[in-house]
């Protein structure tokens, strides 16, 4: 819980902040924010030996994800965004004897019932570029909804950890004979790090302040078991 609330407070000083322009400002504003739920999927480099454990082994990749967002459109075609997204959980399932490879790691699970898990949430800041359709058509149906992309960078952390079960070891692969070598037992590191991520969508005007954005968004993660992900979307935003 604690990394959790860690990671929040940038964002809940961003969102304080746009707040207090909004009561110090006129009342029209470019700042805006927002909050999204959708789907997620999050890749990974993990292999199932499935062939040394024919009872159970499984990695779930898919999970439900929320963001929280705040921004500033410097016109109708342009803005700049700060955002922190939750992917959800990466998980493995497995019985006793299963084996997995991480990079040049085998893991061995020794307990029915275990359940590893893998924690993985950003903060992001992009570049958007629109296109509001009331730019170049007159149609009433259209007017409403403004295509966009993005681009940017995000920081990612990934916080592992075993909420039930045991893993007995871990044993690096020789890089010579590619036979297991030194069976040493390592802690479980998190991670993090930088990375780079793009996306695309519609957002639907509702009223001059509220919205709804249907979107997609990819981030590219260069750790021991997250590769990248990708994040399916709806939002609603409000405009100061």
């Amino acid at each position: 819980m604690i990394i959790k609330i860690q990671v929040f407070t940038p964002i809940f000083v961003v969102l304080g902040l746009l707040i207090m322009v909004h009561s110090i400002n006129a009342a029209e504003s470019n700042w805006y924010m927002g909050a999204g739920v959708g789907a997620t999927e999050i890749e990974s480099d993990i292999v199932l030996y499935t062939i040394l454990n024919p009872r159970h082994l499984k990695l779930k990749e898919r999970d439900t994800g929320f963001k929280v967002f705040g921004g500033y459109k410097i016109n109708d075609f342009f803005s700049f965004e700060l955002s922190y997204i939750d992917f959800g959980k990466l998980e493995i399932s497995a019985s006793s004897g299963a084996v997995i490879k991480t990079e040049e790691v085998l893991w061995e699970f020794t307990q029915d019932g275990s359940r590893f898990e893998v924690d993985y949430s950003t903060i992001a800041f992009d570049a958007i570029v629109s296109l509001p359709l009331k730019k170049i058509t007159t149609k009433k149906f259209l007017n409403r909804l403004t295509p966009y992309g993005k681009f940017g960078v995000h920081y990612w952390s990934v916080h592992k950890f075993l909420s039930s079960g045991s893993i007995n070891y871990y044993q690096t692969l020789s890089v010579i004979t590619g036979a297991p070598a030194n069976p040493t037992v390592h802690n479980i590191k998190d991670e993090n790090g930088f990375g780079w991520l793009y996306g695309t969508g519609i957002a639907c005007t509702v009223n001059e302040k509220m919205s709804l954005i249907l979107g997609w968004e990819w981030y590219s993660v260069d750790g021991d078991m997250v590769a990248d992900s990708d994040f399916i979307f709806l939002s609603v935003v409000y405009n100061f």
